[in-house]
């Protein structure tokens, strides 16, 4: 069964307390008991002008940042365990803009994104 988790950033004035979308996504699978069955995520990021409602600098695609990919990897291994993934690496990731044109489309992999993780286990 397919199961999608909408997701979106959470901003603050204190940077700090604010949250990618991606981690809201995966902590929102988490927290409806589907983290472990998880085994890809679909980025739409881009900046609209909130008056046009046309994009900002179209065509640039923004990849998760490096604590989005942390957190990624990290629930890759746990899908892995889980047996939903064959391997870490393979978790997809779909980056796109939101105007879903085919050249600003990237799907790549947690493995090709983060290819050093830290893992002390």
């Amino acid at each position: 069964m397919t199961h999608i988790i909408t997701a979106g950033n959470v901003e603050n004035f204190t940077i700090t307390l604010g949250m990618c979308a991606e981690r809201c996504a995966i902590y929102s699978a988490n927290a409806q008991g589907l983290g472990d069955s998880c085994v890809a995520i679909v980025i739409v990021a881009g900046r609209v002008d909130s008056r046009t409602k046309e994009v900002i600098r179209p065509g640039k695609i923004i990849p998760p940042c490096l604590e989005c990919r942390g957190i990624i990897y990290e629930h890759a291994v746990r899908a892995k365990k889980s047996g939903a993934l064959h391997e870490v690496g393979d978790f997809r990731i779909c980056i796109s803009t939101p105007k879903f044109e085919q050249d600003e489309i990237l799907v790549t992999t947690i493995g090709e994104l983060y290819p050093m993780p830290f893992d002390t286990r």
